[in-house]
């Protein structure tokens, strides 16, 4: 993330919610800080300030409200697992797309829809991660509807 200003001090702090965050200064205008994966995991709203080290009363920014939307949910559910409990290696998922109800089927490294890679599969929960955001999720077996 890259946070514009006019005239920050060379002593600049970069805060996020009143916390002290790290950040690299890239010149007179411009601070940057990496993003994690923690700091995107839910939806909610962080102040953004930048204030002096040295004289915080006196040189800071007006506070910022950066938004954070909620994660991507996963366009699919999880039916079943298809191989040998003894060989995991060897296991496939299969998925129902939510959309079109099609039944789709992947092993351990595969993608589905495109984004979201499969990390593991069990006979009760698949873990996938979003490959775009690296968020990670746990998709439980879905019960049977009789």
């Amino acid at each position: 993330m890259v946070i514009t200003g006019n005239q920050i001090p060379p002593d600049a702090q970069l805060f996020f919610d009143g916390a002290v965050r790290t950040a690299k200064r890239l010149s007179p205008t411009q601070l940057s800080t990496e993003m994690t994966p923690t700091d995107y995991a839910f939806a909610r709203n962080i102040n953004i300030d930048v204030k002096s080290q040295s004289e915080p009363a006196k040189l800071f920014s007006n506070p910022l409200q950066f938004s954070i939307q909620a994660a991507p949910e996963p366009q699919f559910i999880y039916k079943g697992r298809l191989g040998a409990l003894n060989q995991p290696a060897y296991n496939y998922a299969v998925f129902e797309l939510s959309s079109t109800k099609e039944i789709k089927r992947g092993k351990v490294g595969d993608t589905i829809m495109g984004v979201w890679r499969i990390d593991a599969i069990s006979a009760d929960a698949v873990d996938i991660t979003n490959t775009q955001y690296d968020i990670k999720k746990r998709i439980p077996l879905q019960d049977k509807v009789r």
